[in-house]
């Protein structure tokens, strides 16, 4: 009896059952009991699917914690090793009395060979594309045996580069359909990763499925809208069935039909009375309808789908203008300004990233105001639960091709897998309304036209390589986009013209790398402004607590070989001095270095978006780079790879907000913008303080001002007075406050000098901890202006309402806490920092 049920136990965990549809399909998940082991082994070692190599030979304890000080150089051998992954399962009797068996691959990464019962199945060749194959030929009662083969991909790279006629800019990475982030890039090491890292299943049917389902939005009118469905049906029977559409209970369609031995497509028209629309965060509500798909065969259910659809109208707008021509996008007839950040995969190991980190990463882009995410050609095609929590919270979603900063080969085999990768995630992800333009790639015409790629090759060469450029992005996806997508922008590459173009700052999307690359003054940002800025940044340090994960104590000094693994720009730490040394100081502590590398960068960072939204209407985006990191690493991000906020995330709030305030000042004038999103015009009182670092007024004025709806536009412009043109610069500052009838509405200060420059005091500080829900309130007043404070608690991960913030002197400043621990650990574990402590020569 024991050995029956110690044998039925093994049975049920050879398989994870993950959904039962209908009587008629049964979809059964393939996750428990995986092992794999390198070819050339016998010895068979636990894996965890999905999951890759790397992952999995940590939890065998083969290697350490790769992302662990140098530990990347320790783990390159296995990039050039063969992977064999196996399960058995067991198929009972019912499930194979099924009239089809399919075995569905959502990712395999990425040159595999599928083997079933010891016979092949399929190879594949493409990390981005979903495999699905009949196997109700190889399938038998009882168990059943899967070995899938992973093949290096470093061999294979190598081995396709090595056939082309010629070498392509940046290497084998291009012959190869898998991230290209993968092969490093300057802000990530290289880990060539092969595995199952989606899920694998099988799925059992009868008669007839729904294959897919694409749904539009036609007339959008306020009292109804009228959606379109095309549906296709997978069917290996000729039978009478009918199809119906509902919304919670209500049918809102029904067809009959006659069911063909193939795919068959129907268009199936419905209404939605009294239509609430979907619109982009800070703009409206994100309203989604559950709309229910089912297909009955003979009055049977044979299958059912929901899909949560937006209604919704979104443009791309180009027209001419004075200047050159537009380009922004019109949601539901209403031009929304952008306000975002280019996204990049959260992890090397894919499969690490579970659905807390995805709902984590969004909420922190909704509490940062942030309205658009572009997915960067150089990572992959996200997770469909990424998109689902950016429909629910009203993320608008640029997404590009899988093609970064290189040309790629034009042969036909590779053409096709192209192809049909861009059908495969087309049309999974298309029913998305956060979904609102397909861009071809990231940076390649750029790269053919500016970077100097074509100077190696012939006329021959050149003219072959641009055509096979052209057929990818001016023929294939465009065409694809067109026949899944119907009616969804698509733009061949991003940007429209590299800075060495002229016309980049009048037309189209503008990368703009003046700053940092070439290490022009932050100031610059104020006049190199396009019409939407899609990428632009500077590094920073990660936290302190990040940069603890992966160093030891020993290697907390600058340059360390550690931290020079964990830096992957050529001339990063440079490039960081030297701006660190224009505009702050210079300081060995690493501490204090990274501190004022985070305040640098948001700095810096500042500028570019306050003139970005300050040129509104000219310019109508801003996607800084970069939002997040896939490993803990010294980059461009304003989350570091555990989520922590830096200094930019926290401007990046600020500076986001519907509503905000930008003061220039140059020479002996000075003109105050204010730049709204709101739809309404509102009446406010602008404040506007002259003071010395001690809280002492020397100017103060009150005005009554209106506030525009959606525009910008200067509300105050004057001479600055000749009886304070004699002030200290280095110990004055202007405050400007802007009021509604519920408090401050926006907060800004403006300073006459550099930060290294100012004379700062060590203040005194009166700090108090009042209990809320969530947490503290915390409410800190200073008897001198303080710069630039940072608070944190040391070993605890806490997240504060506002930080890196100035504090006025004489001037109560509120926090909200939220933490577990009590108001005695908050006294003891608060650490402060601040330039009033660190600059040098403090009075």
């Amino acid at each position: 009896m024991k050995v029956k049920l110690f044998f039925l136990f093994i049975i049920l965990n050879q398989v994870c059952l993950a959904q039962l549809e209908t009587n008629n399909i049964k979809k059964i998940e393939l996750s428990d009991s995986w092992v794999f082991r390198k070819i050339g082994e016998t010895k068979w070692l636990y894996a965890e699917v999905p999951g890759v190599v790397h992952t999995d030979l940590f939890i065998n304890k083969i290697i350490e914690n790769i992302y662990f000080r140098d530990n990347e150089s320790k783990i390159e051998w296995i990039e050039n090793e063969d992977w064999e992954y196996k399960i058995d399962f067991f198929v009972s009797e019912e499930l194979n009395k099924h009239k089809n068996a399919e075995i569905v691959f959502e990712g395999l990464d990425t040159y595999a060979e599928i083997y079933l019962n010891d016979s092949m199945v399929a190879k594949t060749n493409n990390m981005f594309r979903t495999w699905k194959y009949d196997i109700k030929k190889n399938l038998k009662e009882g168990k059943n045996e899967l070995r899938i083969l992973f093949l290096s991909p470093a061999k294979m790279s190598e081995k396709l580069y090595s056939q082309l006629d010629y070498e392509l800019p940046e290497g084998n990475r291009v012959v190869t359909r898998k991230a290209a982030y993968h092969f490093g890039w300057d802000w990530n090491g290289r880990f060539l990763t092969s595995g199952i890292y989606r899920k694998v299943f099988l799925r059992f049917w009868e008669d007839a499925l729904l294959e897919d389902i694409f749904i539009k939005t036609k007339i959008i009118k306020d009292n109804n809208a009228i959606l379109n469905a095309r549906i296709g049906i997978n069917s290996t029977t000729e039978k009478f069935a009918t199809l119906v559409v509902s919304y919670e209970n209500k049918i809102l369609a029904k067809k009959d039909l006659f069911l063909i031995k193939s795919l068959n497509e129907y268009d199936l028209d419905f209404e939605i009375l009294n239509p609430k629309l979907w619109w982009a965060n800070g703009y409206g509500m994100q309203w989604l309808y559950d709309l229910k798909f089912e297909l009955y065969i003979e009055d049977e259910l044979s299958d059912s789908e929901n899909i949560n659809y937006g209604i919704r109208k979104c443009e791309v707008i180009q027209e001419k203008d004075s200047s050159g021509e537009s380009f922004y996008f019109r949601i539901n007839d209403v031009p929304v300004f952008i306000k975002g950040a280019n996204y990049i995969p959260q992890d090397n190991f894919l499969p690490n990233v579970n659905k807390e980190k995805y709902e984590t990463l969004i909420k922190n882009v909704k509490d940062a105001n942030i309205n658009m995410l572009r997915v960067w050609g150089g990572g992959i095609y996200e997770e469909d639960y990424f998109y689902d929590l950016c429909d629910k919270n009203g993320i608008l979603v640029w997404q590009d091709f899988m093609f970064a900063c290189a040309m790629y080969p034009g042969d036909d085999e590779f053409l096709d897998n192209v192809r049909q990768e861009a059908i495969d995630n087309v049309v999974r992800l298309r029913n998305h309304p956060s979904i609102v333009l397909w861009c071809g790639n990231n940076e390649i015409s750029e790269g053919w036209h500016n970077w100097g790629w074509q100077n190696k090759y012939n006329q021959e060469q050149k003219e072959t390589i641009w055509n096979d450029y052209e057929k990818i992005f001016h023929q294939i996806l465009p065409l694809v986009v067109s026949e899944f997508d119907s009616g969804k922008f698509y733009w061949p590459s991003s940007p429209k013209y590299g800075r060495g173009n002229p016309l980049s700052q009048f037309e189209g999307d503008s990368h703009y790398w003046g700053i940092w690359h070439d290490e022009e003054p932050f100031e610059l940002f104020n006049s190199k402004v396009g019409r939407f800025m899609s990428e632009y940044g500077f590094q920073s340090f990660p936290s302190k607590s990040t940069v603890d994960s992966f160093a030891t104590r020993n290697d907390l000094f600058l340059f360390s070989n550690v931290l020079k693994s964990h830096q992957k720009h050529s001339r990063g730490f440079q490039i960081i001095e030297n701006y660190k040394n224009r505009y702050y100081f210079i300081s060995d502590n690493i501490n204090d270095y990274v501190y004022v590398s985070q305040i640098l960068q948001a700095e810096g960072i500042k500028t570019a978006i306050e003139a970005h939204r300050r040129a509104k209407p000219y310019c109508m985006g801003t996607l800084y780079w970069q939002l997040n990191d896939c490993w803990p690493v010294i980059s461009w991000s304003s989350l570091d790879y555990y989520q922590n906020w830096k200094a930019l995330h926290y401007f990046v709030k600020k500076l986001y907000q519907p509503v905000i305030l930008s003061t220039v000042i140059a020479q002996d004038e000075i003109a105050i913008y204010a730049i709204s999103d709101l739809l309404k015009d509102f009446q406010s009182k602008l404040n506007i303080t002259l003071m010395d670092f001690s809280g002492n007024k020397l100017f103060e004025k009150d005005t009554i001002v209106l506030i525009k709806a959606n525009i910008s536009e200067i509300v105050i412009f004057s001479r600055i007075p000749d009886s304070l043109s004699n002030l200290d610069k280095n110990s004055t500052m202007l405050r400007v406050q802007l009021f509604s009838k519920d408090g401050v509405v926006y907060e800004d200060f403006k300073y006459f000098d550099l930060v290294k420059n100012l004379k700062l005091k060590k203040p005194i500080l009166n700090i108090d901890f009042l209990q809320s829900d969530e947490g503290y309130e915390m409410s800190i007043v200073s008897n001198t202006l303080v710069k630039n404070m940072y608070l944190y608690f040391e070993d605890e991960r806490v997240k504060f309402s506002d930080n890196f913030f100035d504090i006025m002197p004489n001037c109560k400043k509120n926090i909200s806490i939220r933490t577990n621990l009590t108001a005695e650990e908050l006294q003891k574990k608060l650490r402060i920092i601040s330039f009033n402590w660190i600059l040098p020569d403090l009075n």
